[in-house]
């Protein structure tokens, strides 16, 4: 966690709009860099989406010597802190009532066994690497749950170090890159039907895009129930978060037991709520969904860039190899687990 003076520092960052042009347009411009890089020249097709891919040009920049954080800070501050969040908060837009309901009791409830067992066991396994507990926390919450958004979402809750939000990102597309091309190959060797597939893939991939991919390798049949166990994952974004509060290393303090829950909870969160609510009713018409999601993307990368602006590669070194060895115990642990629920969901789809 930051020290008191770093702290102080953050504090007294001035964050009125002449000062945070610097850095805001900074951030904005190694975001559109990286769009025109994962989209029209298909970067992404490789497995590293446009949000990540804004993490690791900003790493760059920030690591180029020509980079200068005192005249960009105010900037870089804002795009972390309240750009990210509102980023976040719109993240529910991508909910599907109709996916929910469809996927019935044992859908939902494995999406939530894997969602929380993997944070848990980060928490557990991190301890025993001698990891601290917030870059654990990170790591397990992009595993279990959609990968570099959800790194940024519960960095806005534990408030970590660039460096182990950068170590979380880094993780979820290393990992998210390798199951998009292995879990294809695992399935056919496997013998696997597409949808026992789709359902391994959505329950056991780490980003969003990957699961799009690894599923589109399996078949159009694998596609759906992919996507469906992978946005149930999302679903519980909310909850995670909420938990990720109680479990932070430093909780705030003061806050009577009754009302620590409601407390502890990040505004950004109650955000996120609303939009998830306000989607599943069918309020919102269906050009401003289509807009929402855009603008969340576009935060969220403008969030992440703020977050490679604010690390340095010597930083990650002294983390990384048991940061590496956390995230592969967790791969295992998705991979086995997902099979596991996967045999659930058939056994509930067979009692029905």
């Amino acid at each position: 966690m930051r020290t008191p003076i770093e702290q102080t520092k953050m504090r007294a960052i001035d964050l009125r709009l002449p000062a945070t042009l610097p850095g805001l347009a900074l951030c904005i411009t190694i975001t559109a860099v990286a769009w025109v890089l994962a989209n029209p020249l298909q970067v992404s097709h490789i497995g590293l989406g446009w949000m990540p891919l804004a993490l690791v040009l900003a790493m760059l920049v920030s690591n180029s010597g020509f980079y200068k954080p005192a005249q960009f800070a105010p900037g870089v501050a804002l795009s972390r802190g309240n750009i990210l969040r509102w980023g976040i908060a719109l993240f529910a837009i991508k909910l599907e009532l109709g996916d929910i309901m469809q996927a019935g009791v044992a859908g939902i409830a494995v999406a939530g066994v894997m969602v929380f067992s993997t944070i848990a066991l980060a928490r557990f396994l991190g301890k025993r690497l001698g990891l601290p507990d917030e870059l654990s926390l990170l790591i397990g919450t992009g595993s279990g749950i959609c990968g570099a958004a959800a790194v940024a979402a519960a960095d806005g809750v534990l408030r970590a170090e660039s460096k182990n939000c950068a170590t979380g990102v880094a993780v979820a597309v290393l990992f998210g890159t390798l199951g998009m091309f292995v879990m294809p190959l695992i399935t056919q060797a496997l013998a696997m039907q597409a949808i026992d597939a789709g359902l391994w893939i959505g329950l056991s991939v780490h980003e969003l895009g990957h699961v799009i991919g690894a599923s589109e390798m399996v078949g159009p049949a694998a596609t759906n129930p992919a996507l469906l166990e992978k946005m149930l994952r999302v679903a519980f974004l909310a909850p995670a978060l909420m938990w990720l509060g109680k479990l932070r290393p430093t909780p705030r303090q003061g806050t009577a037991a009754k009302s620590s829950v409601l407390s502890q909870t990040p505004l950004f969160m109650w955000g996120f709520v609303l939009v998830a609510a306000l989607k599943l009713m069918h309020v919102l018409p269906t050009p401003v969904v289509h807009v929402t999601s855009e603008l969340c993307e576009l935060l969220l990368a403008i969030g992440l860039c703020a977050l490679g602006l604010n690390t340095r590669f010597s930083e990650l070194r002294t983390v990384s190899v048991r940061a590496w060895g956390l995230a592969i115990l967790l791969w295992g642990h998705l991979l086995l687990t997902g099979l596991l629920m996967v045999q659930v969901i058939k056994f509930g789809a067979a009692l029905h």
